[in-house]
């Protein structure tokens, strides 16, 4: 990707500032498939799924079809068996696909928890994109010393690319201690250089909560920046709430009010349907209990 206007609109993409990537991409009027390709993952990235089902046909026999199907994925996750059947075909019946049928096929499959299928799909890929998701998959399974392999490739291949200094932050993080420092250098560097983006604004709050800086007014501001730009994200809802419980003398309230956002807003995330159990659970108890002292005082 050696043309600069497509190595902008990448970045762009990769570190998560979605409108800039596709406001890049419509200043190139002359057909571009990569461009294409970033401007509608940006488009599925901030939701609006509609506009790639409106331009992309279903009849569409070239590359753009995998996005199209990753909206009709998104919008209807049932459909989830009958399309990635469509992906396998893609992958298996020819060996010089475009890297975006893998690269969105492991993509459905982590959303789907299969993270084995994930690894299957990418393997034997020297796809930077794709290695990246490799080590996003290996540090979900707990896999350091693997994430660590993929990233040597990675630098060997291009030590200054966006993907591979944004894969070496995550492993970073990983590691902990020292290295978050190093993390936060890195994702500090991206912010100065490209743009600020929430994807960033997370990272180094991650990266200040992880050194206990809880009370430094820099960490909330990454947090509040962040939720400026996209009051319902769930990682930024995550982390204030969390941040919120080390920092605030009214941290209930708080915590509370964000709750009850993230439930709203963010119904079927891991931390919401763990947390709906625990109510449940609880819930269950206190009538349980309320039964007892009542048959015991009765009897």
């Amino acid at each position: 990707m050696a043309d600069p206007i497509l190595i902008d609109i990448s970045n762009a993409f990769y570190i998560g500032n979605y409108q800039h990537c596709i406001s890049l991409a419509e200043k190139i009027k002359k057909p571009l498939l990569e461009k294409d390709i970033f401007m509608y993952r940006s488009y599925l990235a901030t939701n609006r799924f509609r506009i790639v089902l409106d331009e992309i046909s279903p009849s569409n026999s070239g590359d753009l079809l995998s996005i199209r199907l990753f909206a009709d994925y998104l919008m209807n996750k049932n459909k989830f068996v009958d399309l990635i059947e469509i992906f396998e075909k893609k992958i298996s019946g020819s060996d010089d696909i475009h890297v975006v049928w893998k690269v969105i096929a492991s993509i459905m499959y982590i959303i789907e928890n299969q993270l084995k299928e994930a690894l299957r799909v990418l393997n034997g890929t020297t796809d930077l994109e794709c290695q990246a998701i490799q080590i996003y998959v290996y540090l979900k399974m707990s896999r350091l010393d693997l994430a660590k392999k993929v990233l040597t490739a990675m630098s060997e291949k291009n030590d200054d690319d966006t993907l591979t200094q944004l894969s070496q932050a995550w492993i970073n993080i990983e590691i902990g201690g020292e290295k978050l420092q190093d993390a936060h250098y890195i994702f500090d560097d991206f912010k100065d250089k490209l743009s600020s983006s929430v994807l960033l604004l997370n990272n180094l709050a991650v990266c200040a909560i992880g050194q206990h800086k809880f009370a430094e007014e820099e960490t909330s501001n990454y947090l509040r920046d962040g939720l400026d730009k996209e009051p319902n994200n769930y990682d930024l809802l995550v982390n204030y709430i969390f941040l919120s419980q080390q920092t605030d003398k009214n941290a209930e309230v708080t915590v509370n009010r964000y709750l009850s956002l993230l439930k709203e807003t963010c119904k079927n995330s891991e931390l919401v349907d763990e947390f709906s159990k625990k109510e449940t659970e609880f819930d269950r108890l206190c009538q349980n209990f309320t039964f007892k002292r009542v048959e015991k005082i009765t009897s």
